[in-house]
């Protein structure tokens, strides 16, 4: 258990900053990759397309690409940090609502059929931690919304990248990039839904260890009366 509540803000500005940053690339992602199947489209058509256009085309896909590799390990980074820092809190506000060691809230991402569940069992936790009541304590719509984006985000875009590297025609080269927008779409969507859940997770979190303590609980009145003499005893 920690000796002390580890201060939040901090960590939530820094997924707050960096996943507003990923949503606006992954915006911008959307739109260079309408432009790249608007291309695609007029090489289909049998269009002249110069080799100007399609060397820039190339060069704008490969920078967002690489852009948003960066900023995907940068999210990950400070999320795993808040959530490591908020896990650690729940065994000083709330001990029995963390089921797994701090420890987890790291690992887990990185085990192979482990990360489909656990990290978002941690995040529960979290969550539970920071409820007023037995109904306020339960994982609601945001938290399963997040993690579905999550997963599904994910295999898009692997999905996405095989086949759009295996493409040999315009028209597989388009399917791929089709996919790489829904991918980078929910991605927007996605890094959303994360800065909702760190902030009101927070926020609850926070609430909870500023709560006084409940008060202690009175004896039955009939525990404070003087007990009764026994019959017969001198008034």
């Amino acid at each position: 258990m920690p000796e002390s509540y580890i201060p939040l803000r901090g960590r939530v500005q820094a997924v707050t900053v960096v996943f507003v940053i990923l949503a606006l690339v992954c915006a911008a992602a959307v739109w260079s990759g309408w432009l790249e199947a608007q291309l695609m489209d007029r090489i289909i058509a049998g269009e002249e397309v110069t080799e100007a256009e399609a060397t820039s085309n190339d060069n704008r896909q490969a920078a967002f690409g690489i852009i948003q590799f960066g900023l995907g390990i940068a999210a990950a980074v400070v999320f795993i940090r808040w959530l490591h820092a908020a896990y650690t809190n729940v065994g000083l506000v709330a001990p029995a609502e963390r089921r797994y060691g701090t420890g987890w809230a790291i690992g887990s991402w990185f085990v192979p059929i482990l990360n489909l569940f656990r990290p978002k069992q941690i995040v529960n936790d979290v969550w539970r931690a920071g409820g007023k009541d037995a109904q306020d304590a339960q994982p609601g719509s945001l938290l399963a919304g997040w993690w579905l984006l999550w997963l599904i985000g994910n295999w898009a875009v692997n999905i996405a990248a095989r086949r759009y590297m295996a493409a040999d025609t315009p028209e597989e080269l388009k399917t791929g990039t089709i996919l790489f927008i829904v991918s980078d779409t929910m991605s927007v969507i996605g890094a959303i839904a994360a800065i909702l859940v760190v902030r009101q997770a927070t926020d609850r979190l926070d609430a909870k260890a500023a709560a006084p303590p409940p008060a202690p609980t009175e004896p039955p009145e009939d525990d404070l009366a003087a007990p009764e003499r026994p019959v017969g005893a001198p008034a």
